[in-house]
């Protein structure tokens, strides 16, 4: 089961904060871990900052009240925490990696950035964090409930080399949130045939049903040994293999079941596909609207320095 050893919540107290503070407050709780909530200022001049000219149009200091109001939310959601009140000069989204990197922190949650609205592309601050934050970041979706009822564990069969430990990364995750809030997990694969429209004409119908048959069958084995030592954890786990691209059955999946927490996995590179469109997770978080916990293989490396 996996345990979480220093929780990083990000927040903004003028926004509706509470929900996420709530949720990283619970998770520190139950694995007994430190945790350190900051807030993310504008780009501003440090020496701005410092010597007060930041205030807002009440003429009461920005950083006073930013602290007052992060304050007012461990009050509120009876938390116990490690308060980082500082402003995150320059580049929000390296300043958040930063603090990640500075303090080793092994779990980012933060509220989604910006309306969310189906079909429109995630900030690039939440771009930037899929992309190069090293530990799992979590993107909740304070709209929904913060107690998840079921979440979906996105697998990939694809995976090779020491990307294939994403699986077990996801599933680890996902049965180990849901033993502790004793909800239900949906693992969801998917598989296909590559070229199979062009073969069908070549070597006809019975022989594409075969080939189909078998690499269904293959799929399904991999599945059942890859998940049975997290089905046996206690929590109520189903498991799905369904034909299709990838990002097309996370998402049918999690419309049918109205799951509350995407958990997959994503490696962080960025080639031309995924400079034009998008990274798988990047897409998924496009279009729905639960929240999506990312995670990375294990010695990833940002390319943002400490």
């Amino acid at each position: 089961m996996h345990r979480f050893k220093k929780i990083l919540c990000v927040v903004d107290p003028d926004e509706k904060a509470s929900a996420v503070v709530r949720r990283a407050s619970e998770l520190a709780t139950l694995h007994g871990t430190q945790l350190t909530i900051v807030h993310v200022l504008p780009d501003v001049a440090p020496d701005a900052a410092n010597s007060g000219l930041l205030s807002d149009d009440d003429g009461e200091p920005s950083l006073k009240k930013r602290d007052a109001g992060e304050q007012r939310l461990l009050d509120e959601n009876g938390t116990v925490g490690d308060l980082v009140s500082k402003p995150l000069y320059g580049n929000p989204s390296e300043e958040i990696i930063k603090q990640v990197l500075n303090g080793n922190h092994d779990l980012l949650i933060k509220p989604v950035e910006g309306p969310r609205i189906r079909g429109g592309r995630p900030s690039s601050i939440d771009k930037f964090l899929l992309r190069q934050c090293p530990c799992p970041v979590w993107l909740f979706n304070p709209a929904r409930n913060d107690k998840h009822e079921r979440i979906l564990a996105a697998l990939d069969s694809d995976l090779g080399g020491a990307n294939a430990e994403l699986n077990d990364l996801v599933l680890d995750f996902s049965t180990s949130l849901a033993a502790e809030d004793q909800i239900e997990v949906d693992a969801v694969s998917s598989w296909g045939v590559r070229g199979e429209e062009a073969m069908r004409s070549r070597v006809g119908t019975l022989a594409i049903r075969r080939l189909t048959a078998g690499v269904r069958r293959a799929n399904m084995q991999w599945l059942r040994r890859l998940t049975e030592p997290y089905a046996r954890r206690g929590t109520k786990f189903h498991v799905h293999l369904k034909k299709g691209k990838r990002d097309a059955t996370i998402l049918k999946e999690a419309k049918k079941r109205r799951h509350d927490l995407i958990v997959m996995g994503t490696t962080g590179r960025v080639g031309v596909a995924e400079f034009l469109f998008g990274t798988l997770a990047e897409r998924i978080l496009s279009q729905v609207d639960c929240s999506v916990l990312a995670v990375k293989p294990k010695g990833f490396v940002s390319a943002v320095d400490a």
